[in-house]
């Protein structure tokens, strides 16, 4: 293998890989013989009505043109040159091959020919094509053991294309490449960027996958308290990571607890022992 891709079609529809329809191609011109050279010549030409269009003409130079005819001869001509006409006709040269099969009597050459190809017979030019590229292998793919916010490790699986001769990944952009063998851990969030190489030494385009789901800190609460009559007792809780879930508090050490919503209004006498937590999306809870 030289890394090279290579497409060939021809007389078909469709250039394509295995995953889809890359280009859609015209696989021939059609149409009927509108007229030709009837007598014995060194330069013959074939006028042709085309049904189908080639995108330029000049295309049709060096293939063959392939007419319906009795079987007798062969009805398969090299077009050597092309004329545009009138509408849809285009002349088609076909140089010294004559279309004369014989005359209509041996002994009276003035009753005229027979001919290879008659005027309205259906004709079809296959049409080709090919072009050559470099390969490039498809990029891996990733996927994570966990998506949502997590005070856990997530793991990153890659999935390399059936073609990749070589696996590597690191951790962060300045990390060591590394043979990929296993799904990789972050006990953090961190980007993790992999590639690959087929066995003709082409590499995959760059990926890389972003663990940013990963908070192990719990959040901060404040309490302020305004001393005048009533007390009003406001909590203030922020989290850097996933975001605050919830806040609760307890004015009783802890034997119950109330979810926080707005300023609490303590307006009745006596001895009350605050309590207060937090907890984020990830599932840290703050300590009370």
């Amino acid at each position: 293998m030289d890394g090279t891709a290579n497409t060939y079609v021809h007389d078909g529809s469709y250039i394509a890989l295995d995953d889809g329809i890359i280009e859609e191609k015209l696989d021939a011109v059609t149409g009927t013989v509108a007229d030709f050279t009837k007598a014995l010549a060194a330069q013959n030409e074939i006028i042709i009505e085309a049904a189908t269009q080639p995108a330029e003409i000049i295309d049709l130079v060096g293939k063959s043109i392939m007419i319906q005819i009795d079987g007798v001869r062969k009805g398969t001509f090299r077009i050597k040159g092309v004329t545009a006409l009138d509408g849809n006709r285009i002349k088609l040269d076909i140089g010294d091959i004559s279309l004369v099969r014989s005359y209509k009597d041996p002994y009276d050459f003035s009753q005229g020919f027979n001919y290879d190809i008659a005027a309205g017979a259906q004709y079809r030019i296959p049409l080709t094509y090919t072009s050559s590229e470099d390969a490039q292998p498809e990029s891996p793919a990733f996927n994570a053991n966990i998506s949502a916010p997590t005070n856990s490790d997530v793991a990153v699986t890659i999935t390399y294309p059936p073609s990749a001769a070589v696996k590597e990944n690191k951790k962060g952009e300045g990390g060591d490449w590394t043979v990929y063998t296993e799904p990789i851990t972050f006990a953090e969030n961190g980007i993790l960027y992999t590639r690959s190489k087929d066995f003709a030494g082409n590499l995959s385009p760059a990926a890389s996958y972003e663990v940013r789901n990963i908070d192990k800190v719990p959040p901060v609460t404040t309490a302020i308290l305004d001393p005048a009559q009533p007390v009003i007792l406001s909590l203030h809780a922020a989290d850097t990571g996933s975001g605050v879930q919830k806040t609760e508090y307890s004015l009783d050490n802890g034997t119950t607890w109330q979810l926080y919503r707005s300023d609490v209004t303590v307006d009745m006498q006596g001895n009350y022992a605050l309590l207060f937590k937090s907890s984020d999306a990830a599932g840290n809870a703050e300590s009370a």
